[in-house]
C-alpha cells in the first residue's frame, strides 16, 4: 500500500500541512513514522479519515460535533450527532439574518442622512411606535430597533424611545409591549439637518423651519426630531437628525 508524506497528503487533500497536524492532535488519525527518519506516512485510510474531517470543517462543523459523529456506532446516536449540529447551525443561521437585518436597518438611517442637501420635501405617511425615553435604550436587546425621538408642541418637549413600523420586527416581542402610543405622521415637511458636537432640539428645530421657509413651505409645531446617526469620533461626532415639521400651506 502506498504510503504518503505530510506534504503529498496535504496537498491530495487541499488542505495545509498544520490542518493536518491538528488534527492528529485532536486524535482523528494516527499515521505511522518512518522508522528512519520519523516523518508521518498517510495511508489511503488516514486519507479517508483527514477527508472527512476536512468536508465536515467545510460546512462548518466544528471539531468536537465531528468527533461526536465519528464515534457513535448506531445510526440513533449518528442521528442524535446530526440533531445537535442541526440546533448549532439553526442558532447561527438564526444570528446572521439578525445581523443581515441589522445592516439593512443600517442602511435605511444612512439612506435618510443622506438626504442632508436635499431640499425640503412632504413625506409619505409613516407610522410610528413610541415607548418611554429610557425603557429600551438601556436594554441592549433593542438595538438598533429604535432611535431617540423628541415631540415639540412649541412650549413643550417630549423625549421618546422611537420605533419605525419598518423596523418594529427587529424589537424583541416582550419589549413591544412597553409601547406607550402609535402614530402616523401624515401631512409633514421633512428636512435633515447636521450638527456638531452637543446635540440641541431647539437648534435642530429652528434650523428645519428655515430651511423648510426657504423652500417656500408654510410650517408650524407641532414637529419631531429623529435621530439618525452619527458620523466621526466620540471626540467631534456630527449628527444628523431629520426634522418633521407640520405642513400649513405653500408659498
Amino acid at each position: 500500500m502506498k504510503k504518503y508524506k505530510i506534504h503529498e497528503a496535504a496537498e491530495i487533500l487541499g488542505i495545509s500541512p498544520s490542518a493536518i497536524r491538528h488534527y492528529e492532535q485532536k486524535g482523528f488519525i494516527r499515521p505511522e513514522k518512518d522508522p528512519e527518519n520519523g516523518y508521518r506516512l498517510f495511508g489511503d485510510d488516514d486519507l479517508y479519515k483527514l477527508w472527512t474531517v476536512a468536508y465536515h470543517r467545510a460546512i462548518d462543523m466544528g471539531l468536537s460535533d465531528i468527533s461526536d459523529l465519528k464515534r457513535g456506532t448506531s445510526l440513533s446516536e449518528l442521528s442524535a450527532s446530526i440533531a445537535g449540529f442541526r440546533r448549532k447551525s439553526r442558532a447561527a443561521y438564526e444570528a446572521a439574518v439578525r445581523d443581515l437585518e441589522i445592516c439593512d436597518f443600517y442602511d435605511r438611517y444612512i439612506d435618510r442622512a443622506r438626504r442632508l442637501n436635499d431640499a425640503p420635501a412632504v413625506t409619505p405617511p409613516r407610522r410610528v411606535y413610541l415607548f418611554p425615553a429610557e425603557d429600551l435604550m438601556r436594554r441592549a436587546d433593542s438595538f438598533p430597533a429604535c432611535t431617540f425621538g423628541t415631540f415639540f408642541d412649541g412650549e413643550r418637549e417630549e423625549k421618546y424611545s422611537v420605533v419605525f413600523e419598518e423596523d418594529l420586527a427587529l424589537l424583541p416581542a416582550e419589549l413591544r409591549e412597553s409601547c406607550v402610543d402609535k402614530r402616523l405622521l401624515d401631512g409633514f415637511v421633512s428636512v435633515v439637518v447636521k450638527s456638531a458636537g452637543f446635540f440641541d432640539v431647539s437648534d435642530a428645530v429652528a434650523a428645519g423651519f428655515s430651511r423648510a421657509e426657504a423652500a417656500g413651505f408654510e410650517v408650524s409645531v407641532p414637529c419631531y426630531v429623529f435621530y439618525l446617526l452619527s458620523a466621526g469620533s466620540f471626540d467631534a461626532p456630527e449628527r444628523y437628525n431629520e426634522v418633521l415639521m407640520t405642513l400649513k400651506g405653500r408659498r
